[in-house]
C-alpha cells in the first residue's frame, strides 16, 4: 500500500516528533474520502497516526490543510488533529499528511462528552468563530475539495465573496466551457445583485472551517467532536453556518447552542443560500453538472 520511499520519509517525521527512533509496524486501511488515500499506522513506539497521500495533489495541497488545521487547533477550543507533518509530491513519494490519531483513546471521561455533543460542537464552533482578523482572507490560498481557493486580503465582505468565492469559481466554470450563455447571464446578474443582498453585513472577518459539513465533523475515542478537513478562511461566520444546513447532520441542539453562545442575525435565513451557492458551484464543478440546475434554482430566486 505504502511504497518503501515513503514509509521511510513518515518515520523519519515520526522519528522527529517523537525525538527516537520509530518504525512503522502495521498499516491499516482507511476511508480517505472522495479525493485522497488514507491508512492507521502502528508503530514500535506503541503509538499511533493517521496518514493521508495523494499521486495527483496540486502543490501545496496538503501543507495548507496542515496551516488550517493550526489555525482551528490554536483556538484550543474544539478537538482538532495535530498536524505533524506534511509534503509535497516528489519524484519517488506522493503528498501526503501525517496527522494525530484521534481515534486512539486518551485517559479521563472516556465516552463522556458522547451525550452532549452536539451541545459542544455548537458552543465550540460559535467560539472559534469569535475569534477575529482585521480583514477578509487569509494569509495563503488553499483548497476547497480540490478546487484552488484564493484568500486575498480584503477589507470588504462584499468584494471578498463576490471576487473571491462566488465569482472565483464561476469563472472557472465558464473556463472548462460548463456554463451556457443563459446561464453566464444570470450569473452576472447575480453578482451585480449581491450590492443590495450583503449590504446588511456588518460582522468582522471571523476564523471559519470553511467545508462545514457533516462528513468533517467526526467523533474521537472520547465521544467529542473533532474537526477534520478544513477549509479554513477569514469571512462571514454565517457561510460555515449555511454549509452545516446544505447536506445536514448537525441537530436542533448544535443550532441552539450556538445561538445562546452567539446569536445570529435575523437576515440569516435570507443570506444562507447565498452562502452555499459557493458550495454548490464547486460540486458542480468537481462532481458533474447536475447541480448547476440547483444553482440556477437559488439565483433565479434572487434575481427574479
Amino acid at each position: 500500500m505504502l511504497s518503501s520511499f515513503l514509509i521511510h520519509d513518515v518515520e523519519h517525521a515520526l522519528a522527529e516528533y517523537e525525538g527516537g527512533s520509530v518504525t512503522i509496524e502495521r498499516i491499516l486501511s482507511c476511508g480517505g474520502g472522495c479525493i485522497n488515500h488514507a491508512a492507521k499506522l502502528l508503530t514500535s513506539t506503541g503509538r499511533s497516526y493517521f496518514l493521508k497521500w495523494n499521486h495527483d495533489a496540486p502543490p501545496t495541497f496538503f501543507i495548507r490543510e496542515m496551516e488550517g488545521l493550526r489555525e482551528l487547533r490554536a483556538c484550543g477550543v474544539l478537538r482538532v488533529p495535530e498536524a505533524i507533518a506534511a509534503s509535497d509530491t516528489t519524484e519517488q513519494t506522493p503528498a501526503w499528511l501525517l496527522l494525530e490519531d484521534v481515534t486512539a483513546p486518551t485517559p479521563g471521561n472516556e465516552r463522556a462528552a458522547q451525550t452532549q455533543f452536539s451541545e459542544t460542537l455548537g458552543r465550540g464552533l460559535a467560539l472559534i468563530h469569535q475569534r477575529h482578523a482585521s480583514q477578509f482572507g487569509f494569509h495563503a490560498d488553499n483548497f476547497i475539495g480540490s478546487t484552488p481557493q484564493p484568500n486575498p486580503w480584503c477589507g470588504s465582505w462584499l468584494e471578498f465573496f463576490r471576487e473571491w468565492r462566488l465569482g472565483h469559481i464561476i469563472r472557472l466554470l465558464t473556463g472548462q466551457g460548463r456554463l451556457s450563455p443563459d446561464q453566464i447571464k444570470l450569473s452576472t446578474r447575480f453578482l451585480n445583485k449581491l450590492d443590495e443582498l450583503l449590504s446588511a453585513v456588518v460582522e468582522p472577518p471571523s476564523l471559519l472551517h470553511g467545508d462545514l459539513w457533516g462528513g468533517n465533523v467526526m467523533s474521537d475515542a472520547n465521544g467529542s467532536p473533532t474537526l477534520i478537513d478544513p477549509a479554513v478562511y477569514y469571512g462571514h461566520r454565517e457561510a460555515d453556518l449555511a454549509m452545516t444546513e446544505l447536506f445536514g447532520g448537525f441537530d436542533a441542539r448544535f443550532y441552539a447552542a450556538y445561538r445562546e453562545a452567539y446569536p445570529l442575525d435575523t437576515e440569516y435565513r435570507d443570506r444562507r443560500d447565498i452562502y452555499n451557492l459557493y458550495h454548490i458551484l464547486n460540486h458542480a464543478l468537481l462532481f458533474g453538472s447536475s447541480y448547476l440546475l440547483q444553482a440556477e434554482r437559488i439565483m433565479r430566486h434572487y434575481v427574479g
